[in-house]
């Protein structure tokens, strides 16, 4: 078996190999089905992400759930955690250290529920995630318990075999593809 680093390196590059044409649109299929998922229109909240690279683009969403006034929010890194921002038209963004916009001023959310919809590399069918490594994501949600992360991800990026998880590796509820959503 490979370690998570080889798989970060395996995964990374099936998601570069997919030509940027079919991320585009493959990201806005995404977004209009989890528009329309029940999951997402009931939530309280939706704890949502900026993309970089190669990621799911998820920006449409919060258009297409415009009229039914779900607050969204977005992640900013307070050094060893991670808080989500409520999102409103005067909130600014900035590139961090890492290379992601994150919203610069704004409170954490107090949302005793809602949907985390989470980026990574590789998912697994049994709801196991490959993140970049910092584990921001695994502690948030082990904060959080009563929240459901979703994995959002390219079938390119789904592994049929489970990937090597760690105790404090929190595991995916659902897991979000560009013409599926699967419950795990």
């Amino acid at each position: 078996m490979r370690n998570k680093e080889e798989l970060r390196e395996l995964y990374r590059q099936k998601r570069a190999d997919i030509p940027k044409e079919d991320r585009v649109l493959q990201s806005i299929d995404m977004c209009r089905m989890l528009s329309l998922w029940d999951v997402l229109r009931n939530a309280y909240g939706i704890c949502s992400y900026m993309a970089i690279g190669e990621e799911v683009t998820l920006l449409r969403l919060m258009d297409l759930l415009a009229q039914e006034r779900i607050p969204f929010a977005f992640p900013r890194v307070e050094g060893e955690d991670m808080v989500f921002i409520e999102y409103n038209d005067n909130l600014d963004f900035e590139k961090s250290a890492f290379g992601i916009q994150e919203p610069v001023g704004g409170r954490g959310i107090g949302w005793e529920k809602a949907a985390v919809l989470v980026p990574g590399i590789a998912f697994d069918l049994k709801g196991g995630r490959i993140g970049y490594g910092k584990g921001y994501y695994d502690r948030f949600l082990a904060a959080h318990p009563d929240y459901t992360p979703i994995g959002i991800c390219f079938t390119e990026q789904v592994s049929e075999e489970p990937l090597p998880v760690e105790e404090t590796d929190v595991r995916m509820k659902y897991l979000a593809l560009p013409d599926r959503i699967l419950k795990i």
